[in-house]
């Protein structure tokens, strides 16, 4: 998210939020996948969890 994509400012604003809700996601099955581990979700990479999400 270097740069928003939209032009009006209702769009960005949406663009904003799926942005948050994205990472949010991503946060919440680092956080399952950290529990099923056994470790903490601190632990994990969010870049790695990401590409694999991805993948």
């Amino acid at each position: 998210m270097e740069h928003l994509r939209c032009k009006t400012p209702a769009m960005a604003r949406k663009e904003l939020w799926v942005y948050l809700l994205a990472y949010n996601l991503i946060r919440l099955l680092m956080a399952q996948s950290a529990l099923l581990a056994d470790q903490l979700p601190r632990q994990l990479s969010f870049k790695h969890s990401v590409q694999i999400w991805l993948a």
